[in-house]
């Protein structure tokens, strides 16, 4: 068997977790992205597998992991779901995805900060290289003919923000001052070209950690960004596209907006039913369709992402209650942790270089995963929960 490097040992696995899910949702027409994930899991597994699990020293997220199994004991056990097969194959997969996340958090260690660089650098060009690849060529073998927006390996826009941009993000503390400009202007131009709102965010996070703390590059930088974005757009009609999912009031029939009031709706709703305890994991879409739902169904034929709310934010507590409510209050302190961490670094140049690779992109993926959590999500089995769970590894080892 090939012995392989730690440093091409962590570039295979994180190939596997950001391109293979997509790609096998696709090219299998899966009904999600987790069986990419398990089989990125295994590659995992088989690579680096051999660690030992670093111990957590948290104790509050402990006790959340103690509150967490009694929930999802108690709506296995006493709870009306029908879809036990599933509960138990999914709690499998999260053990399966926290201890491989645990084990590459170990691994990247291992690897020199000017190889990580080095990697985070290409890994970027070639994730910019497929948006616009996208905007010129159409791939049409292995069913992706069915998604008239694939950015391939990805079966549309959002997935590829989802899983890229933590990556990105990190990758512009990496390069100069002139090439850190040219990946949000490239950002802007595929925000216009898709168009997607996700990018738009990715773009609005970006230029905020980058330069915050400095009030005239900020305008300065976002006159050149406002330009770029009237020159690729010169005739204002990708305008109603955003204006439209930013509407969230009672009139606006856009689908991509309603399910989002939808997520928020669920969520809400199944505190109440439940007294706060939740619906129980994977039962979210358990209540009777709301008047958004029927909306919904009335628009397009069908419900749309009842079951994994919109946003994961909506998943977690909807389906988990006060617990969940926990969970998010806990990545908030995180998140902001994170930013203040790479708001510091973007405002001392010195600082870039005292500061361990694998730590900013830590920092970066936390920071990005916010889109996940609280605007478009896809449940607990995607490449940015895999990546945050292994960031917030990272972090802890960061202040050990």
């Amino acid at each position: 068997m090939m012995i392989f490097s730690s440093y091409y040992k962590i570039i295979i696995i994180m190939l596997s977790i950001l391109f293979l899910p997509s790609f096998v949702y696709v090219a299998l027409q899966s009904s999600s992205l987790a069986l990419g994930l398990l089989i990125g899991f295994g590659i995992c597994l088989i690579l680096v597998g051999k660690n030992k699990i670093p111990k957590i020293k948290n104790e509050f997220a402990y006790l959340l992991f103690c509150l967490f199994l009694l929930q999802f004991l108690y709506s296995l056990l006493m709870g009306e779901s029908i879809a036990y097969d599933k509960q138990l194959l999914s709690f499998v997969m999260l053990i399966l995805m926290f201890i491989s996340s645990a084990f590459y958090s170990m691994e990247i260690q291992k690897v020199s900060d000017e190889n990580l660089i080095s990697f985070f650098k290409i890994l970027s060009l070639s994730i910019l290289f497929l948006g616009f690849l996208s905007q010129f060529v159409s791939v049409s073998f292995l069913n992706y003919s069915s998604f008239s927006k694939a950015v391939f390996p990805y079966s549309e826009p959002s997935h590829y923000v989802l899983a890229s941009g933590g990556i990105l993000l990190a990758t512009g503390f990496f390069v100069s001052s002139i090439q850190r400009v040219l990946l949000l202007i490239s950002l802007i131009f595929l925000t216009i070209k898709f168009p997607s709102t996700l990018l738009l965010f990715l773009s609005i996070i970006m230029l905020i950690t980058y330069y915050s703390s400095d009030l005239k590059k900020v305008f300065f930088l976002s006159t050149l960004l406002v330009i770029s974005f009237l020159f690729i757009n010169n005739n204002f009609k990708e305008f109603s596209y955003f204006s439209e999912r930013l509407d969230t009031s009672s009139s606006n029939h856009n689908l991509t907006t309603l399910v989002y009031l939808q997520g928020a709706d669920d969520a809400y709703q199944s505190l109440i039913v439940t007294d706060g305890i939740g619906l129980g994991f994977q039962n979210m879409g358990a209540l009777p369709p709301s008047d958004i739902s029927k909306l919904i169904y009335s628009l397009s034929g069908h419900y749309k992402n009842r079951n994994d709310g919109g946003f994961l934010a909506a998943k977690i507590i909807g389906e988990f209650g006060i617990i969940g409510l926990m969970l998010i209050i806990l990545y908030i302190k995180k998140l902001y942790e994170s930013f203040s961490f790479l708001r510091k670094i973007a405002s001392t140049k010195l600082a870039i270089y005292q500061t361990r690779s694998w730590l900013i992109l830590a920092h970066s993926i936390i920071v990005v995963f916010s889109i996940e959590m609280f605007v478009r999500g896809y449940g607990p089995f995607s490449p940015g929960v895999f990546l945050v769970i292994f960031s917030l590894f990272l972090t802890q080892k960061g202040k050990s």
